[in-house]
């Protein structure tokens, strides 16, 4: 479904990725890991064309989308959750969710539908649609960001960190609920994440960045128990 290749993206001067290249097929969790700084949300921001980037191409659904503006980049079904949750606080959960389906506005049955969809999903968040996003917790925050993506209608969704500060208890219900959305409705998901053992856990495949460049890849089973990743990043 989404087709990564040979792309390079820089920050002025400083070159934060070198002909980077990852395949996510269609209906599964593909996991992309790496240390700080490794260029693991930047690979994001360049799929979803938030940043431009220098070199290489990206497709989506066998269409190239290297070029287009990140609107049409969601209109087609590719939706980015972002780092840190970036919500906006001072609007209500309802709100927050409603921006979700800016671009599809005009379909108010659909969306309708979408949020009894997402309140199914995330009771939470139904019992605090008039609050404002600044008064939840992160792991109700993370799952507004998420939620929001789903109301774009997306086939596919690129969740960046979604255990970035969260208790442990937490970072288990955040991963059941991506494993959920990828079992029962059938998403395509490629998960950028710290925690590299709960990655693999529920991953199919993964990639591993080191200093903007592809250094390793495989089955996440495989790299689970590969020595060198279990050196690196397991503490074994």
């Amino acid at each position: 479904m989404l087709d990564v290749r040979n792309v390079s993206a820089s920050y002025g001067a400083i070159q934060a990725l070198q002909n980077v290249s990852l395949q996510v097929p269609r209906g599964e969790i593909v996991a992309l890991l790496g240390s700080n700084g490794a260029g693991k949300s930047t690979t994001l921001n360049a799929i979803s064309h938030l940043i431009e980037p220098s070199a290489g191409e990206i497709r989506f659904d066998g269409e190239l989308i290297s070029r287009a503006p990140s609107d049409d980049i969601v209109r087609r079904g590719l939706v980015q959750v972002p780092e840190g949750r970036e919500v906006f606080k001072d609007m209500s959960v309802r709100e927050n969710l409603e921006l979700g389906a800016f671009l599809r506005k005009s379909a108010r049955k659909e969306i309708a539908d979408d949020f009894e969809r997402v309140y199914t999903m995330f009771p939470r968040l139904k019992e605090r649609s008039e609050q404002r996003a600044s008064t939840l917790s992160g792991g109700e925050q993370q799952m507004l960001a998420i939620g929001r993506a789903l109301m774009a209608r997306p086939r596919m969704i690129l969740l960046d960190e979604p255990s970035m500060g969260l208790s442990p208890l937490l970072v288990e219900q955040i991963f059941e609920i991506i494993q959920r959305l990828n079992r029962e409705q059938g998403l395509t998901i490629l998960v950028v994440e710290q925690d590299v053992r709960l990655a693999l856990r529920v991953s199919t495949y993964a990639y591993i960045l080191e200093n903007g460049e592809m250094n390793l890849h495989g089955a996440s089973k495989d790299l689970l128990n590969d020595p060198a990743v279990r050196r690196a990043y397991l503490g074994v």
